[in-house]
């Protein structure tokens, strides 16, 4: 209706819209009670109803003039003053404005009874009464216009046997007729005296259930920001417990291996072989200790670098890779295979990283009586790039596949293969920040398969607490 008016009408409008809403107070009622809404419905009907007044009885109050009918010129006037000062007056309650407003129908109603009879829309007005007062009035109130309904109706079925009232004498206004009639009417109050509130009070529990889930919800938030918040300070105490780490706790270990060194060299023609052993020991431990907190320290910092997206080829990171083990592919005449790796748009020391680890570990965990063979391939998705890198090693038990990827899982003791069993840990966590995931595919004693994924459309910053 609003986007139909000439600019100026719909200032206007606005302006008078504003007006009975401030004169009703609903800016400064609470929201989440039915009654409110009751009173935001009854002003709606005062905004609609106001202008309309206005053509219904102007017309009415210059006819009935004309005519010398001044009753209904003073009811037309006292109508149209009652509904006037309802939603223009200021200072008057929204009570007492609801009252005036449904005196107005049982006013108009009373007249047209007393004067016209069931002929004329007394009957229809009493109804809109009741259900108006239902409509706009709490619940508790539902019933009286239904009681004053049939108070009205039994009085002018008193009155009819004593042909006081202008059309009683008529035959179709007799006894019965009235009966018949006046029965329907307070048959219909009732029926909207029982059936609206009940779909207020439906309401009236919606609003209660979705405010007291909206608290709920609230709360679980109030909640959920707390445990981030001490999940942020803990996250702060790991980063400094892994700078703490990588500062305090490897100058120590320098130190002991720097007097296990002078102690082997100085002392070493009084050294027996089990001393020796125990030196080569407490070096070895300490190197593989400080390896340790250089890798915790690695995986700590892991999305803490600040870092842009940038053209990745993924080729030339193989390429780097293949120059960084040179030496170890060279001595174990191992072969590399790079197959469909496309330049995309991520970030590339997370790649590098990656790519790292799973060649280092195809190099590592190769059989000694097979030369080592690695395909580096990629596949197109849709949505994302999925990488593989596989291997024809000692492969892996399907038993393990899940446990790699934790932190110190190792599958090998020292002996056998060097590690912290921090890398594929290293690259889950990666490649999770990356907004992708990596699982694998191995047949033990034939090679290992790893798969990862990189998104297209990167929805999640890499750079996150």
């Amino acid at each position: 209706m609003d986007n139909d008016m000439p600019d100026h009408l719909m200032n206007l409008w606005k302006k008078y819209k504003t007006t009975v809403n401030l004169n009703f107070d609903l800016y400064n009622e609470e929201g989440d009670d039915i009654n409110h809404w009751k009173n935001i419905l009854f002003a709606k009907t005062i905004i609609c109803i106001l202008p309309l007044s206005f053509i219904a009885l102007i017309p009415g109050l210059v006819y009935s003039w004309e005519i010398a009918n001044y009753q209904i010129f003073v009811m037309d006037f006292l109508a149209l003053l009652i509904v006037v000062s309802i939603g223009l007056v200021p200072g008057i309650k929204i009570g007492l404005r609801k009252t005036l407003f449904i005196s107005i129908f049982y006013i108009v109603a009373t007249f047209f009874l007393l004067v016209i009879g069931i002929t004329g829309p007394g009957l229809i007005y009493l109804l809109s009464a009741t259900f108006f007062c239902v409509m706009i009035f709490p619940n508790k109130y539902s019933y009286h216009p239904t009681i004053a309904n049939l108070v009205i109706c039994l009085l002018i079925l008193a009155l009819i046997p004593f042909s006081v009232l202008p059309w009683s004498e008529r035959s179709y206004h007799n006894f019965n007729a009235w009966i018949a009639t006046a029965s329907n009417l307070i048959f219909l109050s009732f029926v909207t005296s029982m059936i609206i509130p009940l779909v207020f009070n439906g309401l009236k529990k919606a609003i209660q259930k979705e405010k007291k889930s909206k608290l709920e919800l609230d709360e679980k938030n109030l909640e959920l920001l707390k445990t981030m918040e001490e999940l942020k300070s803990k996250n702060t105490d790991l980063e400094v417990f892994a700078y703490s780490a990588s500062h305090d706790l490897q100058e120590p270990l320098r130190m002991i291996t720097g007097f296990l060194a002078q102690l082997e060299k100085n002392y070493n023609d009084k050294l027996d072989e089990r001393g020796k052993k125990y030196i080569y020991f407490a070096v070895d431990g300490a190197q593989r200790m400080r390896k340790i907190i250089q890798d915790v320290l690695e995986y700590s910092r892991i999305g803490k670098k600040e870092e842009e997206k940038e053209p990745v080829d993924v080729h030339v990171i193989v390429d780097e890779i293949c120059e960084l083990n040179k030496r170890c592919i060279k001595e174990k005449s191992a072969l590399i295979l790079k197959k469909n790796l496309p330049s995309i748009h991520s970030f590339k020391t997370p790649l590098l990283q990656v790519f790292q680890n799973l060649i280092g570990n195809a190099l590592k965990y190769s059989r000694s009586d097979v030369k080592p063979e690695i395909w580096i391939s990629a596949e197109e998705a849709p949505t994302r790039w999925i990488f593989s890198v596989k291997d024809n090693g000692i492969g892996i038990n399907p038993e393990y596949h899940d446990r790699i990827f934790i932190l110190f899982q190792r599958l090998h003791s020292k002996g056998e293969y060097e590690g912290t069993g921090m890398g594929l840990a290293i690259v889950k966590k990666i490649v999770d920040k990356l907004g992708g995931e990596i699982w694998l595919d191995s047949v033990e004693g034939h090679g290992t398969t790893f798969y990862f994924t990189v998104p297209k459309q990167f929805e999640e910053e890499y750079l996150l607490n």
